[in-house]
């Protein structure tokens, strides 16, 4: 238990990175027994030296990263850039897909169709599962460095049990399961759920009766109404993610590459390819899901802020009292100009820059030279006027934003960052790219004239023809299924199946025939 917890906890990716070097040994051995011939093959050879070689660089830290606690990480307040998050998850996908691809290639020439006992998985397609775990797990650990497990038990359980919720084809309901996030959960996000532990106990972990009581009701209502946000955000992701899923095109390439002949709209949900659907769907959600993260607290601001104009109309008026400086983002760094202020009392502004009055008429600022320009309120401690912020000069976030970044800068100032809209058009763009390249692969890969297999001859006056939807051999027609990569007859029963290699008929005698295209 020991060695796991170091293993798994104290060191979480140490073992990844130690595993992926020892795997480079075999990669590098059959890279010199199989010297490429041809250009493209010389240029996957060294695309995969050049990308493992970047990759272990980049990632050598993780080597020596040591986790303590999940309090002690919180504090240290790791918030990673969008790209340099975003490359980096490219980089450990691209990397250990391409090594999932080569051991691919070297299990298949070794053992052929060898199935894994008991998983029903061919050697030919497990790289790929693994590949899948290894960047789950990388991908994990940079969002928040802390161990996947954690993150496994916090994220991806709740993930994969939404994941059997679904709109139209699901073991949960949508009906069902948004009556609890909607009517059940926020009963329970309440300040009076602290009754149930004792005040001593409190104490214990928070200090202070007052400290306790500082932001409770706050915090809690903000988190029930995240909730709420949180519902359309999740009915939106289930869809697109159904309606990737459950495509032909999607099931086409599903067996494909995974070497199965599933229907995916009639497997049972305790089933291996069922499980890989569930990782699958999972990953969807999660990428889908990332702009909740991002803009539910900028959402709910702006619908108080409408809510509560639009019902106190007598009072719109803006009114901010003290010296608020500009602060912007310039030569990336974040610079506070002290030259260029407002200073503020209820409806009354003063620009020092510009030496003049502003008067404030709801969200407009018309000063005393006739000019109107726009006031934006985005907190208690900022405004924003024009492209311009302005926070108070009592604020903790002027001694914040000189070491921060540019993205969370802006986070501090009340403004997401919209780059995190690449994750769902990404996914919606590699949609609509996969759809327009493999359809032409899902209608034609099958069609033609194949050449029947004895002894190792091809023998092309016994052969097997497939025009459109029907399949015709030995005299015999049958109905090709190409979704399921199989042939059926009149009573729906299968009769052969498509693999990598070609097809395989199951004659009544029992012994298969085998086709190749020619």
């Amino acid at each position: 238990m020991r060695i796991a917890k170091n293993l798994f906890i104290k060191r979480p990716m140490m073992w990844q990175y130690v595993l992926s070097l020892v795997l480079e040994i075999p990669i590098f051995i059959w890279f010199i027994r199989n010297i490429p011939q041809v250009l493209w093959e010389w240029l996957v050879m060294v695309g995969y030296i050049i990308i493992s070689f970047i990759y272990y660089i980049i990632n050598r830290g993780d080597m020596k990263y040591y986790f303590i606690s999940i309090y002690d990480q919180l504090n240290k307040k790791y918030s990673p850039t969008f790209w340099k998050y975003f490359l980096s998850s490219l980089l450990t996908s691209t990397k250990y897909i391409f090594m999932g691809i080569v051991f691919q290639t070297m299990l298949q020439s070794l053992f052929g169709e060898l199935i894994i006992p008991g998983i029903g998985i061919s050697a030919y397609s497990f790289p790929l599962l693994v590949a899948m775990c290894l960047i789950l797990s990388k991908i994990l650990f940079d969002i928040a460095r802390m161990p996947p497990v954690y993150l496994l038990i916090y994220i991806t359980i709740p993930l994969f049990t939404f994941s059997l919720v679904g709109i139209e084809k699901s073991l949960l309901s949508w009906t069902f399961i948004s009556l609890i996030l909607i009517s059940i959960v926020p009963q329970f996000i309440s300040e009076d759920i602290k009754k149930i532990l004792s005040n001593n106990f409190l104490e214990n972990l928070f200090g202070t009766q007052q400290d306790i009581n500082s932001n409770f009701e706050k915090e809690f209502l903000n988190l029930k109404y995240k909730i709420y946000i949180f519902v359309p955000f999740f009915y939106i992701a289930l869809i697109v993610s159904e309606k990737v899923i459950y495509t032909n095109g999607f099931n086409y390439l599903f067996n494909y590459i995974f070497d199965r002949h599933d229907d995916i709209q009639n497997i049972s949900y305790f089933s291996t390819p069922n499980v890989i659907i569930t990782l699958i769907k999972v990953f969807l959600i999660l990428y889908l899901l990332i702009p909740y993260f991002e803009y539910s607290d900028f959402i709910i601001n702006k619908i108080a802020k409408f809510l509560i104009m639009k019902i106190e109309r007598k009072s719109a008026n803006v009114e901010y009292n003290g010296i608020y400086n500009r602060v912007s983002y310039t030569k990336k760094e974040w610079i506070i100009d002290k030259s260029d202020f407002y200073s503020g009392y209820k409806g009354l502004f003063f620009n020092n820059k510009e030496r003049c009055y502003y008067l404030s008429k709801n969200d407009i600022l018309i000063s005393n030279k006739k000019k109107k320009i726009r006031i934006k309120p985005m907190t208690e401690e900022i405004f924003k006027v024009e492209d311009n912020y302005y926070v108070s000069y009592k604020s903790d976030i002027l001694k914040k934003l000189s070491n921060k970044k540019k993205v969370d800068g802006f986070r501090l100032l009340n403004k997401p960052d919209h780059a995190v809209l690449l994750f769902p058009i990404t996914v919606i763009i590699f949609v609509l790219l996969g759809a327009w390249f493999f359809k032409p692969h899902f209608h034609n890969s099958f069609r033609g004239y194949y050449s029947k297999i004895d002894c190792g001859i091809a023998i092309q006056s016994t052969g097997l023809q497939i025009c459109d939807d029907t399949v015709f051999v030995d005299g015999a027609i049958y109905k090709l299924n190409e979704v399921t990569m199989q042939i059926l007859d009149n009573e729906k029963n299968v009769v052969g199946t498509f693999d990598k290699k070609g097809i395989v008929i199951k004659n009544k005698t029992g012994k298969d025939s085998y086709y190749i295209k020619y």
